[in-house]
C-alpha cells in the first residue's frame, strides 16, 4: 500500500512539473522564418539589457517596450525610454527619462511620430514645459513653468520660437516678481525684463516696487542692467553694471546690500578683471584686491569692521601648460532624439558623443536638428572624439612675497613670506589634507601687545622648526619644549 501511494505521488509530481514547464514563458524565440517572436530580452556585449519587449507572429514589435540606451540605464537596469508599438510602429503613450538630469517627457506617438501635447517634468515631477509636436517638431503654443506654476507662454514654428513670448513669474518664495516680453521676430529674442520687490502686509495688502531691469539683444543680455535678489540673511542685493551684448558682464559693477556698498568689481569677457572690493553691511571696506582673467593677482588688503587693516599680501598666477584640459566635440540634440535612438543599433553608437540639450525651451529649426542627427549617426561610430579645444588645466592664484597680519589694535600679529607654490598639507584641526600656500623662511607670531610669542621656520612650505619666545625648540601641537 505504501509503495502504491509513493508511486502515485511521484506520478503527480511529474505531471505537475510537465504542466509547469508548459506554462513557463519562453524567451528569445525564433519562428520557422527566422523572425523573433514572443517576449525578448535583448542584451549587449557586456550582458546588460538593451531592450525588453514582445514581438508579434510577424516579427514586429508589439505592446510595451523598454529601452536601455544610456550606459547608466543599462548598468542600473532602469529604462531610458518606454513606449507602445502596434505592428512595429510607435503608437500610443511614450515617455523618456534622462539618466543624468532625471528630466522626463511624456506624450503620444501616432504613426511613428511625436504628435499632440507633450509634457516635460523635472526630477520632482513638477511640470517644466508643455506644448504641441507635429511629426516630431515643436509647433504652435507652448507653456513654460517654474515651481509647477505658469512662467511664460509663446509659439513655435517648425522648431523655433516665433513672435512675442510673455514672461510673468515669481522667484525667491514669491518675494520677487519678474515680468517681461521677448520678440522672436528674428532667430533669437530681443526684449526686456523687469524685477519687482513684493511687500505683503496683513493689513495694507500687497505692494510691488520696481527694483531691477535689463534688456536682451539676440537672446543675450546687453546694455545697462540692475539686478535684484535677496541675500542669504534676508538683505536686498542690488547689482548695477553693463553687459557686452554677448551675455557677459563688462566694465565696473557695483553691488549694494540694503542700500549700503557691498561689492565693487570690474569684468572683461564675463571674468573679473581689475579692481575688486567688498564691504561690511554698514559700507565699511572689508577686502580689496585685483583680478586678471578671473584670477586674483597683485596686492590685497583685508580690514576689520572698525576700518583697521587686518592683513596685507600679494597674489600671483601659476600656470602649468603641460597639464591641459581637453574639450571634445559633441553634437547637441534635444532629449526627444532618444526616441530616434531606439530605432538604431544604439549599442554601436557612442551615447556620449551627444551633448543633450537640457534647456526645456530650446529653439532650433527642424532642418538644423536633422543635420545634427545625420552627423551623429556617422560621428557616433567613430573610435575617438574630435578635440575641440585645449586649455591649461592648472591655473591657480597663489600668495607670493611678504605677508603681514595685524591685531585689531594695529600691532603686527603674524609676519612672513610665501613662495609662489601650492602645497597639500595635513590640517590637524580638520583631520584632512588641504591645499594651501607655501610658506618659506622665518615666520613670527606676536601677542596683541607686540611681544614675540613664537617663531616658525619653513622650507618649501613644510614646517621644519618651531621656537618659543625664549628661542627654544617646541612641539608644534603640544607647545612643549624639546631637546635639540
Amino acid at each position: 500500500m505504501r509503495l502504491t501511494i509513493m508511486f502515485c505521488l511521484a506520478c503527480l509530481f511529474c505531471l505537475s512539473s510537465v504542466e509547469a514547464q508548459k506554462k513557463r514563458p519562453k524567451y528569445n524565440q525564433i519562428n520557422a522564418e527566422g523572425q523573433r517572436v514572443g517576449y525578448w530580452i535583448i542584451k549587449g556585449k557586456d550582458g546588460k539589457p538593451l531592450a525588453k519587449g514582445r514581438y508579434n507572429e510577424n516579427g514586429g514589435k508589439e505592446g510595451r517596450w523598454r529601452f536601455y540606451i544610456s550606459p547608466i540605464g543599462r548598468y542600473a537596469d532602469e529604462p531610458d525610454v518606454v513606449g507602445q508599438y502596434e505592428n512595429d510602429v510607435k503608437n500610443g503613450r511614450w515617455e523618456l527619462v534622462d539618466s543624468r538630469t532625471k528630466i522626463k517627457m511624456k506624450g503620444k506617438f501616432t504613426n511613428d511620430s511625436m504628435n499632440g501635447v507633450w509634457i516635460v517634468y523635472n526630477h520632482l515631477d513638477d511640470k517644466l514645459a508643455a506644448g504641441k509636436y507635429l511629426n516630431g517638431i515643436r509647433q504652435d503654443e507652448w507653456l513654460l513653468f517654474k515651481d509647477d506654476r505658469l512662467m511664460a507662454k509663446g509659439r513655435y514654428t517648425n522648431g523655433q520660437k516665433k513672435g512675442r513670448w510673455q514672461y510673468d513669474y515669481y522667484i525667491d518664495k514669491g518675494n520677487v516678481h519678474i515680468k517681461g516680453e521677448f520678440d522672436f521676430g528674428q532667430e533669437r529674442a530681443s526684449g526686456k525684463m523687469e524685477y519687482y520687490k513684493v511687500d505683503r502686509h496683513p493689513r495694507f495688502g500687497t505692494e510691488e516696487l520696481l527694483v531691477g531691469t535689463g534688456s536682451f539683444l539676440n537672446g543675450l543680455r546687453e546694455g545697462r542692467w540692475i539686478e535684484y535678489k535677496r541675500g542669504l540673511n534676508g538683505g536686498e542685493l542690488v547689482a548695477t553694471g553693463y553687459y557686452d551684448g554677448e551675455g557677459r558682464r563688462t566694465g565696473l559693477w557695483k553691488t549694494t546690500l540694503d542700500a549700503e556698498p557691498f561689492r565693487q568689481e570690474t569684468f572683461n569677457d564675463g571674468r573679473r578683471q581689475g579692481v575688486f572690493k567688498t564691504y561690511y553691511d554698514d559700507g565699511t571696506p572689508k577686502y580689496s584686491t585685483a583680478y586678471e582673467d578671473g584670477l586674483e593677482l597683485g596686492f590685497f588688503t583685508s580690514y576689520y569692521e572698525n576700518g583697521e587693516i587686518r592683513a596685507k599680501g600679494a597674489h600671483t598666477i601659476l600656470k602649468d601648460q603641460k597639464d591641459m584640459d581637453t574639450l571634445f566635440y559633441k553634437i547637441e540634440l534635444p532629449y526627444e532624439y532618444k526616441f530616434k535612438l531606439v530605432d538604431q543599433d544604439f549599442e554601436a553608437l557612442n551615447y556620449n558623443a551627444i551633448n543633450w540639450i537640457d534647456k526645456v525651451d530650446y529653439s532650433v529649426s527642424a532642418d538644423s536638428l536633422e543635420e545634427r542627427w545625420q552627423e551623429y549617426l556617422s560621428y557616433g561610430l567613430a573610435k575617438e572624439f574630435r578635440i575641440q579645444k585645449l586649455t591649461p588645466r592648472k591655473q591657480y592664484s597663489v600668495r607670493i612675497g611678504e605677508y603681514v597680519q595685524y591685531h585689531i589694535n594695529g600691532k603686527e600679529h603674524i609676519k612672513g613670506k610665501y613662495l609662489p607654490k601650492l602645497i597639500i598639507e595635513y590640517n590637524p584641526l580638520t583631520g584632512r589634507k588641504e591645499r594651501g600656500y607655501a610658506k618659506t623662511g622665518e615666520w613670527v607670531e606676536n601677542d596683541p601687545v607686540g611681544y614675540l610669542r613664537f617663531k616658525y621656520f619653513f622650507k618649501d612650505g613644510v614646517l621644519v622648526r618651531m621656537e618659543n619666545n625664549k628661542g627654544r625648540k617646541i612641539d608644534p601641537y603640544t607647545f612643549e619644549e624639546l631637546n635639540d
